[in-house]
């Protein structure tokens, strides 16, 4: 996926959000520090959806429990779960724009080095070849 940065934008008010405001009521800002790793968690994966099973090992990415996570996961309505897996909408809304923007930039940068990479490697394998 051409979005794949260590980048996503966020709003820096979310903490106030009502769904956020009852998460950290409950399970206090470690449960908002989780909520952020899941997101995280989410941005690199494709189309920014885990398999549910993935939050054993999120847990283990925040040092936190796997009933902790789930509950961020699937009490609090931040996180969409389809089947046997999860998104956020917010996440996948935040990030539309920025693939819209540089979506095919990335593609066309990342094919480039790709490129570079194989006909480096090319020139190498020839030099090799012919000494």
């Amino acid at each position: 996926m051409a979005t794949k940065s260590f980048y996503f934008p966020h709003d820096r008010n979310v903490r106030n959000n009502a769904k956020v405001m009852n998460l950290i009521k409950h399970e206090g800002m470690a449960g908002y520090g989780a909520y952020w790793v899941i997101m995280e968690y989410l941005h690199a994966q494709d189309g920014y959806t885990a398999l549910l099973d993935s939050v054993s090992y999120i847990a283990r990415l925040c040092s936190s429990n796997i009933r902790k996570l789930k509950r961020i996961v699937m009490e609090y309505d931040l996180f969409v779960i389809e089947g046997d897996t999860f998104h956020s909408e917010e996440l996948i809304q935040k990030m539309q724009p920025f693939e819209r923007k540089f979506g095919q930039t990335l593609n066309q940068d990342s094919n480039k080095k790709e490129t570079a990479k194989s006909d480096k490697t090319l020139k190498t394998s020839e030099k090799n070849f012919f000494v």
